[in-house]
């Protein structure tokens, strides 16, 4: 084999072995291309997925503001009740106390029965004038009930009646009851002999 020869069998030899690297390169180019396409498609995902959950997530926050701004107001609101409620409690209180007065100043004002009767034989004239009528003890009986029952309206229901128009039923039905202790007494203590009735009796 002459140099010539040779020489041609190296250069082809090393022609095939770059061309045999050439290969491989462009082997390995093609696959990290394909590597770096998929990595950038999973990237693109990644941002979509990322980006639909940080959509999500500020709807919910903005769910949240709004909750919690509705739950300020129901606070605000209750608040605002519980000040109403404080200022009718109050209101109430103050009612009571001056309902509370004015039944004092109306069992001052009203004269006490037992006086009035006891004062009928030394020439007072009581609360009814003119003729009396004869009163059953029955309907004596059903006058001190229905007084009896308009004190307790008036402490239960005392929003519904005035403290003055509730004084004034109370004394109109006080005058009635006297009156009729009255007529009841001088009645019956006429049908009594004088020598055994020692005082006033009111049966």
């Amino acid at each position: 084999m002459h140099n010539s020869d040779v020489s041609d069998y190296l250069t082809t030899h090393h022609l095939d072995l770059i061309m045999a690297k050439l290969n491989d390169i462009t082997t390995s180019q093609l696959s990290l291309s394909g590597d770096i396409i998929s990595l950038r498609d999973a990237h693109s995902k990644l941002l979509i997925d990322l980006d639909v959950k940080f959509k999500k997530l500020k709807s919910n926050l903005s769910n949240c503001i709004e909750a919690v701004d509705l739950q300020q107001k129901v606070i605000e609101e209750h608040s605002q009740t519980i000040k109403t409620m404080e200022s009718k409690i109050s209101q109430i209180s103050d009612q009571s106390q001056n309902f509370g007065s004015n039944l004092e100043n109306c069992k001052t004002t009203v004269e006490n029965p037992s006086t009035k009767i006891n004062n009928i034989n030394s020439g007072n004239e009581g609360i009814a004038s003119g003729p009396r009528p004869v009163l059953d003890l029955a309907e004596l009986k059903d006058r001190v009930a229905r007084m009896n029952n308009l004190i307790v309206y008036g402490i239960h229901e005392s929003d519904d009646v005035s403290d003055e128009c509730l004084c004034t039923k109370i004394f109109d039905a006080t005058t009635s009851i006297v009156a009729g202790c009255r007529s009841y007494h001088v009645v019956h203590t006429q049908r009594i002999s004088s020598k055994t009735l020692n005082k006033p009796q009111l049966l």
